[in-house]
């Protein structure tokens, strides 16, 4: 058998399908059925690149032992093995199963995979190694451009404990003006962030940095909601932002299958809501991006995935240690001080905007 690597295109390799006939064939797992593989032969892994908690689809074919040992390796003089799965052979000496990224730093790694010996004789061999590109967030954001050290006074909120980890963010926004507090000298750092009160973060966001973009209050309730008409009436403490917004096309209604034509306001906003909360107010701003990659696992089903990549890549959210967004939780106030801060220093940095004037004593 010749051992000459056949072309490859992305994650997927061409063999020729009948030699005699002279035809190629793109088989739907890469290799067409053979009479046996060897030391060097092509297997199939898709995709190229992903997150931490992806799967890689494998397959091969031409193995006469009972497993083949799929491993994800580091690229090094003596390699490291940081996950492995066994997946079974048929009968025919075909195999397909998948691989599960586990928890690793970002960067590119080898695919390879092992065929076994066959019961009572014969000895394994290796398949040529494919690569696969591990996918995470960098660190989360500084957000010294946008606050800078020394320049930013503190908001001398009683709840929040100086040097806690939201701290310097929650003194940021509020020098901003885009936080005032729940009352008194309270922040409710470990409280949940209701989808009225978001409004109104984003809102004094954009009007700080584009005065007058959101324009007025517009005539007419953006959510009427047949099913409670009065679930913002007109007066209350966020009922301008969340028109202003809707009107923008920034919020809509309908969360959590609730009527779309219905806001809800003291809804809880989800770690997956407040990314389409942030990204669309920088879309509206015109700072927004599209996100080069797919930073989480776990927000595959999630129709603000899109928007939690794009902050992802901005390094505005970064996830937690274990790789995962967790979209369907719930977001806190100080958690999202430390959101805005972030994406303040984002556009801080673009050169959307500038930090508040500095109080100078003579």
């Amino acid at each position: 058998m010749s051992t000459t690597t056949p072309p490859r295109r992305g994650a997927r390799w061409l063999r020729p399908a009948a030699l005699a006939a002279g035809v190629l064939a793109l088989a739907s797992h890469a290799l067409v059925p053979g009479a046996g593989a060897a030391e060097g032969d092509p297997f199939s892994s898709d995709p190229a690149a992903g997150p931490v908690g992806s799967e890689i689809a494998v397959s091969g074919q031409g193995c006469d032992g009972t497993t083949v040992s799929v491993s994800l390796r580091t690229q090094e003089a003596m390699p490291v093995t940081i996950g492995t799965t066994l997946v079974n052979v048929d009968e025919d000496g075909d195999w397909e199963g998948a691989l599960v990224v586990p928890l690793t730093t970002a960067g590119t790694y080898d695919v390879v995979a092992v065929c076994g010996p066959s019961p009572g004789a014969g000895a394994s061999f290796t398949y040529a190694p494919n690569t696969f590109t591990v996918v995470r967030p960098g660190p989360a954001r500084s957000i010294d451009d946008a606050c800078p050290p020394g320049d930013v006074p503190g908001a001398n909120f009683d709840d929040v404990p100086e040097g806690s980890a939201h701290a310097e963010a929650i003194d940021c926004i509020a020098w901003y003006e885009i936080t005032q507090g729940i009352g008194g000298s309270a922040y409710g750092p470990a409280r949940a962030v209701p989808r009225d009160q978001m409004a109104s973060f984003i809102a004094r966001l954009i009007d700080y940095v584009d005065p007058g973009a959101l324009g007025d209050v517009p005539a007419g309730d953006q959510f009427p909601c047949r099913s409670n008409p009065n679930e913002l009436p007109e007066g209350t403490a966020h009922h301008d932002a969340v028109q202003r917004l809707a009107a923008a096309g920034i919020v809509r209604g309908g969360p959590q299958n609730h009527p779309s034509d219905c806001y809800v306001p003291g809804l809880a906003v989800t770690r997956g809501q407040m990314a389409s909360f942030v990204h669309g107010a920088e879309v509206f701003l015109g700072q927004g991006i599209t996100a080069s990659a797919d930073y989480f696992a776990d927000d595959d089903a999630s129709v603000h995935e899109d928007n939690i990549n794009a902050i992802a890549e901005e390094r505005i959210a970064v996830g937690f240690n274990d790789g995962s967004y967790r979209p369907e939780s719930d977001i806190r106030r100080d958690q999202m001080a430390s959101f805005l801060a972030r994406k303040l220093d984002y556009l801080v940095e673009a050169g959307a905007t500038e930090p508040p004037p500095v109080a100078r004593i003579a």
